[in-house]
């Protein structure tokens, strides 16, 4: 759907979420565009080298032909690559189309007609979070990680749930990291102290090459996730559950003796596939490759740990509201004060103009009995005013370590782009002189192939990690629980009732026992821009709770305000009817002048004659 505005033309979202423009939007600052310049960096680099790449391959091709179409192949995949870069840095440097719907609502909006935002909450938690002084954002420990990470590092605990599933993933990684590392450490020690017979080199140097590619599984999950997932919902994947701890130690116990049982039993050391698999193997270590992935892994997740450690402490994990809760005696009617919850008090809240989430609809209740005499009412609202941003407020040494470990993961990307530009200029030939060996030929291949694997899962670890620390938010709102219950009564009151009353005012009085439930709490929530059109549908998350006893006093002013300058008995205001009551005024006066003249003569009274005071035909009542 297109909407056509005076000077603006835009789109709705894919998603449906329209953004709701409007004259007077708040200013967001881009988080995301100093890594947007990496990336735009990092891909002009490679679009140099894959053009480079393509344009010497005619002078390749004059010396080898094959060599030719490596280059182009090659020429081309970093050229994808490099687009690829330079489009995400582009769209990361961009400006925020920022609507009046932005950031996502905590809750359903109500007051949107199709509300298409991630929430993590609901009208009656946030009821509860308010009454109970409680923050649901924060879950209780449910496994032996989260509870390791409650006991010792209890500030990673109170983080919003994107950074809380970096932290887990990393820590789940590295100490399953250290346990092969130990479990490696452990088949060593079997093998080194002759508790075990047969050829024991060979045996563990499979068992390197096993713990090998589990490494390379755990440390390539732990790079590669959705995003959108990982931001809206707990990773499960990266649990740490005794069974696994448990086969993990097995393993490396019972590998070493059941594979030299096992070869010993079918005599396979005697056999011409162990000579060949021996001699391959025994040609090319494995143990470097090894500790490069657990421990060149471990290490570039440090600077992660420590960002996410700083982080940490920028929050006060506080749930503090303040409340009001009292009776009020006030002539005022209930739908009056209905009224004025919503005309006055929460429109008086808007922030820029911009209508309040609304997350339970006020919806007044009123019961009235048969007489019409007395009745009671009730009427409850949950309501956000429009989330301002809160610009950030980080260290020095935050935004220096953030900043370089992006560029060390993009770094890393354009090594991997070169290791691979000089195979293709280079693997031809080598090939062709290794022959038709293929031990050797895979002995060549190999370390291109574990150094472009141990790059990428660096690369990785950095770039993913690091995204999503850019990427994080802070807004500022006010949370407003509003409940109003009570009784009223209503009675009649009537004035200018006496015979010579040319006008006469009848007004009904309804008497309210109003009990006020107010309480309200200055939020500070955080949400985390996503890639693409739909970078705002993701959740906010309610990190901090306090007390803002200003703006309730405020509210209770405005309240009372507008109930003190309720008036009770209808009166006349206009000039022009002034002035007609006070003619009619003149000729009853007139009227009671002349009747008391006929009284004085011994005449009847006209107006006993026609039941009242004569007048023009004009009543006011």
């Amino acid at each position: 759907m297109v909407y056509n505005c005076p000077d603006l033309i835009f789109q709705e979202s894919i998603m449906g979420n329209t953004n709701d423009w409007g004259s007077n939007l708040p200013k967001i600052d881009n988080p995301l565009k100093k890594l947007g310049y990496i990336k735009i960096l990092t891909g002009l680099l490679s679009l140099a080298l894959s053009i480079y790449v393509l344009v010497s391959i005619t002078w390749v091709t004059k010396t080898d032909m094959i060599s030719g179409w490596i280059c182009l192949f090659v020429g081309f995949m970093v050229l994808t690559y490099s687009v690829r870069e330079c489009w995400r840095g582009f769209y990361m440097t961009f400006k925020m189309p920022l609507g009046r719907t932005d950031p996502s609502s905590l809750a359903t909006n109500s007051s949107v007609v199709s509300d298409q935002s991630r929430c993590d909450y609901s009208a009656p938690i946030l009821s509860e979070m308010l009454n109970s002084r409680t923050n649901h954002t924060f879950m209780e420990p449910s496994n032996w990680l989260e509870n390791m990470f409650f006991t010792t590092l209890k500030p990673l605990f109170f983080l919003p749930l994107p950074f809380r599933n970096l932290a887990l993933k990393i820590s789940s990684a590295i100490i399953r990291t250290v346990i092969n590392i130990m479990c490696y450490i452990l088949a060593l020690f079997l093998c080194k102290t002759g508790l075990i017979s047969g050829d024991l080199d060979f045996v563990l140097t499979v068992y390197t090459w096993y713990l090998f590619l589990a490494m390379t599984g755990i440390w390539t999950t732990m790079c590669r996730y959705d995003y959108s997932s990982f931001y809206n919902s707990p990773d499960t994947s990266s649990y740490l559950t005794p069974k696994k701890l448990i086969a993990s130690i097995a393993i490396a116990v019972l590998f070493p003796v059941l594979t030299v049982t096992l070869f010993s039993s079918v005599n396979f050391y005697e056999t011409a596939a162990y000579q060949h698999i021996s001699g391959f193997i025994n040609s090319f270590s494995i143990t470097p490759w090894f500790l490069a992935m657990s421990l060149g892994n471990i290490v570039l997740c440090l600077p992660l740990l420590w960002l996410l450690w700083q982080r940490s402490r920028r929050y006060e994990v506080v749930t503090e509201v303040s409340e009001l809760r009292d009776n009020w005696q006030q002539s005022i009617h209930p739908d009056e004060l209905f009224i004025a919850i919503e005309n006055r008090i929460m429109a008086n809240r808007r922030y820029m103009e911009v209508p309040n989430r609304v997350y339970l609809d006020l919806n007044p209740n009123l019961s009235v009995d048969s007489s019409n005499a007395k009745g009671r009412f009730e009427g409850i609202t949950i309501q956000e005013t429009q989330p301002a941003y809160i610009r950030p407020n980080n260290t020095i040494v935050f935004n220096v370590v953030r900043f370089f470990s992006s560029v060390m993961g993009h770094i890393l990307k354009l090594v991997i782009a070169g290791i691979v530009v000089y195979f293709a200029y280079r693997g031809a030939a080598d090939v062709r002189a290794i022959g038709t060996d293929i031990s050797g030929q895979i002995r060549y291949f190999l370390p291109y192939i574990m150094g472009i694997l141990c790059l990428w899962i660096y690369s990785g670890i950095l770039d993913r990690g690091t995204f999503i620390i850019w990427a994080e938010m802070k807004f500022e709102s006010l949370l407003l629980y509003f409940r109003v219950t009570g009784t009223f009564t209503s009675s009649k009151i009537s004035t200018g009732m006496s015979v010579y009353d040319s006008t006469r005012s009848e007004n009904e009085l309804v008497r309210s026992s109003i009990s006020p439930w107010i309480i309200i709490s200055r939020i500070v929530s955080t949400t985390f821009l996503g890639f693409g059109v739909n970078r705002f549908n993701n959740k906010r998350y309610i990190m901090e709770m306090h007390k803002d006893e200003a703006e309730m006093d405020k509210i209770v002013r405005e309240f009372r305000e507008y109930m003190n300058s309720r008036e009770n008995i209808a009166g006349v205001a206009r000039e022009g009817d002034l002035k007609n009551a006070s003619d009619i005024l003149k000729m009853n006066s007139q009227s009671v002048a002349y009747n008391q003249e006929r009284i004085s003569g011994g005449k009847p009274d006209d107006a006993a004659l026609f039941g009242g005071i004569i007048t023009d035909g004009s009543r006011s009542s």
